[in-house]
């Protein structure tokens, strides 16, 4: 069986993807650890084959994860994997899980670091073709319209029986945007302190203090304070902030630095920025005054890390605070 999950919405193919394998677990009889979890950025056709063939006819069924494997540098891969998968037979669960590649008009499209689209190569079409037209679970996880995340907000709100005003949904969206990662802790947060869920809850308990301690931990990198900068990474898990959600505010605004830094040496003015990057006057503001201190080389290394800490967490290979703490002690470099 070949399952294809794909799309910018990174929480809502993760949330599917934990459900698939809890489900695959329960099913099979085997543990979570038993499920294999493979890097396809750096990952290998002969690496892949391994993982796919059991070692004897009496093995347990396995589940083998691939993570964007349309980020993989080799101009080879896209055509033999294909070629592999054609002829797939295996009893074997293989998904493969794409945050990074959307459809446009129809047309798949892979997003880089700097935010940018381009199509895909002859070869990887081919691939994306197939994996689509799969039998189960081939889905896009699009990124939600502002209705659409209205909707989110409230179901989520009720399945915590729980409800909440529509204007508090608005009040929430002005102050969130639209990251489901953040607005799934915020949900939470909100849940637990009240059950009729009220603008003027949202007002009092969701504030920028997160965004502002991230911005705050970028100016300590950027000035070069790693004592200050671990500081305020070991404050906010101190606060209860869940460590995947704060890696993924952090990565959140390396993006950012990475796409107004690219803009900047592109001569886009402020104005062009807001529109073209769709993010908020004070956001691009005070990310202008960040970058000075930053090269395009750097803040794209800065991002790659983070992505390969991001990936070695969700795997369950990694310890956040240990790994967190390493990055910034080297200096993310």
């Amino acid at each position: 069986m070949i399952i294809f999950l794909f799309g910018e919405d990174s929480f809502r193919s993760h949330e599917q993807l934990v459900r698939m394998r809890r489900s695959f677990c329960e099913k099979n009889k085997v543990h979570q650890g038993d499920i294999i979890v493979l890097d396809g950025e750096k990952i290998s056709l002969r690496e892949i084959k391994e993982a796919t063939q059991a070692s004897s006819l009496f093995d347990a069924k396995r589940m083998i994860v691939i993570e964007n494997i349309f980020l993989n540098s080799s101009k080879e891969l896209a055509r033999d994997l294909l070629e592999f998968l054609e002829n797939y037979k295996n009893n074997n669960v293989l998904i493969f899980r794409d945050v990074n590649i959307k459809t446009k008009k129809g047309l798949p499209q892979i997003i880089n670091a700097g935010g940018k689209e381009k199509a895909l190569l002859r070869d990887q079409k081919a691939l994306f073709s197939f994996l689509s037209s799969q039998e189960y679970s081939a889905r896009e996880f699009a990124s939600l319209s502002t209705w659409q995340i209205g909707q989110w907000i409230n179901n989520r709100v009720s399945v915590q029986k729980a409800s909440i005003s529509k204007d508090a949904i608005q009040a929430l969206l002005a102050l969130v945007g639209n990251d489901l990662w953040r607005l799934d802790n915020e949900v939470t947060k909100l849940v637990n302190l009240k059950k009729e869920i009220s603008k003027a809850d949202v007002d009092k308990i969701v504030h920028g203090e997160l965004d502002e301690g991230i911005f705050a931990l970028t100016d300590a990198i950027s000035l070069r304070n790693i004592p200050e900068a671990l500081r305020l990474i070991n404050k906010q898990i101190q606060l209860g902030v869940n460590e995947n959600y704060l890696l993924t505010m952090i990565l959140r605004q390396v993006k950012i630095l990475v796409q107004i830094k690219s803009a900047l040496e592109h001569k886009l003015g402020q104005a062009e920025m807001i529109k073209k990057l769709n993010l908020h006057p004070y956001v691009i503001q005070k990310g202008m005054s960040q970058v000075r201190n930053f090269s395009l080389d750097f803040l794209k290394n800065m991002w790659k890390r983070l992505l390969d800490l991001d990936y070695t967490i969700k795997t369950g290979r990694g310890n956040f605070v240990g790994e967190i703490n390493l990055l910034l002690v080297e200096g993310l470099v």
